[in-house]
């Protein structure tokens, strides 16, 4: 049973690596990445919102948002791995935090930010649905499909957000505690780095499985969504090394400077991220058909199948 199962395993990673390409998931990524850049500040400005939310019962307003941006800017620059797309992140905070103090002027620009990073998460979706092959039944309402792909992507935002303001407070708490047990062990910055990992690990886990299991317009089991989420963050780390080394001696800012070069470090990391995620997603639907798993459309979708006319 042991051995089925892991040769399962294999064979979605070979499958996984065929339908990627069947499924032109390198072409998805570049446009994912090209519209992350435009989509990255309003979603910033979202995530900033939940978070300083959830701490107005313990900070000032100002200091809440003040700790939300920091968290999101070290979150950004352990992801990235370069300090100057980091910086860039947080310029990017800077400047979103900034609201016009018009009453109609701030409702344009909640009207922009909603749309601009709920279209980020409607374009995730219609790419997993390639994985997926379905799509929405084009026998529903435009309108209505429309509204109902913003509130999915709108929850999965605020979702996301709370998963970060939940992995905020328990890594700020463990790492209290790990550096109180380390002055008393005599052994100083090994333990907050470690929990600071782990926590980025797991709520990495979380999201991606989150992912796979609500975004596209499919039925997956819980446990293959898990499956799914360990093997694309595991990925993910992997490929997030590899990353780092390239920035730190490929010195990518010094070649193209630091406007540029921030830039494209943000879009090249957006890039690797979206081929992790659907590489990840292909396993996952591969295993899961290996296993036995149907994973019809959901209801208000349909299946898509591709057949060549000579």
């Amino acid at each position: 049973m042991r051995h089925t199962r892991e040769s399962s395993v294999l064979r979605s990673f070979r499958l996984a690596a065929k339908n990627f390409a069947d499924d032109d998931c390198w072409t998805l990524s570049a446009s994912l990445a090209f519209y992350t850049l435009f989509a990255l500040p309003p979603l910033l400005y979202l995530l900033t919102m939940v978070i300083s939310g959830g701490m107005y019962s313990l900070y000032e307003q100002a200091d809440a948002r003040a700790r939300a941006r920091d968290f999101l800017q070290s979150q950004a620059s352990q992801l990235i791995g370069n300090r100057a797309a980091a910086a860039e992140v947080g310029s990017m905070l800077e400047s979103v935090g900034q609201r016009p103090g018009v009453w109609w002027k701030s409702a344009l620009s909640l009207i922009g930010v909603l749309v601009g990073a709920t279209g980020l998460m409607s374009a995730l979706q219609s790419s997993l649905n390639r994985v997926w092959k379905v799509k929405p039944d084009p026998r529903n309402g435009l309108a209505l499909k429309f509204i109902l792909k913003r509130l999915l992507s709108l929850t999965m935002i605020l979702g996301f957000g709370f998963v970060l303001l939940v992995s905020f407070f328990i890594s700020s708490m463990l790492t209290i505690i790990s550096e109180y047990a380390a002055s008393k062990l005599g052994v100083q910055g090994i333990f907050p780095v470690l929990i600071n990992h782990v926590t980025t690990f797991c709520t990495g886990l979380i999201f991606f499985a989150g992912v796979l299991k609500f975004m596209p317009d499919a039925t997956l089991s819980a446990k293959k969504a898990l499956f799914g989420g360990l093997v694309t963050v595991i990925l993910f780390t992997l490929g997030r090394a590899v990353l780092f080394l390239y920035f730190q001696y490929g010195e990518p800012v010094g070649q193209l400077g630091s406007a540029a070069g921030s830039v494209a470090i943000i879009l090249l990391w957006v890039y690797y991220s979206s081929v992790i995620l659907l590489f990840g997603a292909e396993i996952t639907v591969a295993y899961a058909k290996l296993d036995g798993e149907t994973m019809p459309p959901e209801l208000g979708a349909v299946q898509v199948k591709e057949r060549v006319v000579s």
